[in-house]
């Protein structure tokens, strides 16, 4: 797969979003920890420099004024010593804590990069990199994100048309999970392949088969809830294109004197059919269609919230049938009907306001 086709690191949801988006900006310091690379704490060559030249400039000052404390005077005191450490600290610590920011504020992007990855080596479950899934399961992870990106940079996402915990939360939670299966699908295939090989006889290919079922089983059931997240950003395009339009008749409904002025003036030579309330509905039934799609797109977004909860482990295998009794056939995977089907009812917990206000609960025509 070339590198732009490839997916992007997926990241816990309990890591926090700016450290995430920090962390996906340099995949091969990722691919290090995942080889068991653990990075040092970060810090500017030139800072134990300055913490010795600070300690080294308390001792002077505070000496030079203890020397000219005992000239002047007739002797030390311990006064006189607590004065002259209190002023050597004051100024060594001012001296290190300027030079210190000096050095540090152009460094500050690398220290955080650096507490960044530090984070993600102690927490190496918490990520999932292309290299971690095979051929088959790395096309399905990049759909996943494609499809939501598309919903997140949507118009009616950003004006609060969609259920905004769904766009923020939801969907990040949802691709973790496809990411994580995908990883745990991907090993078990790899174990499975390497200690089967490609080469089984074909007397003992049907005790092999209920593992085979379950791979396939596995990966047909992760394609659906992609298919499903693709079925959802597309109905969100498509709510865009007609939010877009209801837009354009909106700006369009400023014109509308003129064209009911020329209207009146052709209306004698009959050159246009009918009257002028036209112009008017026409902007109502573009609202409807807009209204629709976004119902269209909560629906998704409903059956994306019942569906995203955390699955568990793959199911183990079956065990190989008896040598007297036939191979059954396969079941079908429980995730296998994942993807929405038109009927679906809306969901009640969907949110978010259209252009003209709460949705009309009138049913759709």
């Amino acid at each position: 797969m070339e590198e732009s086709q490839a997916p992007r690191p997926a990241f816990d949801p309990d890591i926090p979003e700016p450290m995430a988006r920090l962390l996906s900006e340099h995949p091969d310091l990722l691919r290090k920890i995942r080889d068991g690379w653990r990075p040092h704490p970060f810090w500017p060559a030139r800072i134990p420099q300055l913490a010795r030249a600070a300690a080294i400039l308390l001792a002077v000052v505070s000496l030079l004024i203890l020397a000219v404390t005992a000239g002047v005077g007739d002797g030390l005191n311990p006064g006189d010593v607590a004065s002259a450490l209190a002023f050597g600290l004051t100024f060594s610590g001012g001296f290190f804590g300027i030079a210190a920011a000096v050095e540090l504020l152009p460094n500050l992007s690398q220290l955080k990069v650096n507490q960044a990855l530090r984070y993600a080596a102690e927490h190496p479950d918490g990520f999932v990199l292309a290299t971690d899934l095979d051929e088959r399961t790395r096309p399905l992870l990049r759909r996943a994100q494609d499809a939501a990106d598309a919903v997140l940079s949507s118009e009616i996402g950003r004006r609060g048309m969609l259920d905004g915990t769904l766009n923020a939360v939801r969907l990040r939670e949802e691709t973790w999970q496809l990411a994580r299966r995908l990883a745990e699908l991907s090993r078990i295939a790899a174990d499975y392949t390497a200690i089967v090989g490609d080469d089984v006889p074909d007397e003992f290919a049907e005790a092999f088969r209920p593992y085979d079922e379950t791979l396939r089983t596995g990966f047909a059931a992760l394609t659906a809830k992609v298919e499903a997240l693709e079925d959802y950003a597309e109905k969100v395009r498509r709510a865009d294109r007609h939010f877009e339009v209801y837009r354009n008749m909106e700006r369009l409904r400023e014109h509308h004197p003129r064209f009911e002025r020329l209207r009146a003036e052709l209306a004698a030579d009959e050159v246009v059919g009918s009257g002028p309330e036209e112009l008017g509905t026409e902007v109502e039934q573009v609202e409807q269609r807009l209204r629709d799609s976004i119902a269209e797109a909560r629906q998704a977004a409903d059956y994306l919230l019942d569906a995203a909860r955390p699955p568990g482990p793959l199911p183990p295998p079956a065990p190989p049938p008896s040598p007297r009794a036939p191979a059954q056939p396969a079941s079908a995977s429980p995730d296998a009907g994942d993807a929405p089907t038109a009927n679906t009812a809306d969901g009640a917990g969907s949110t978010g306001a259209d252009p003209e206000g709460p949705e009309d609960p009138s049913p759709r025509r």
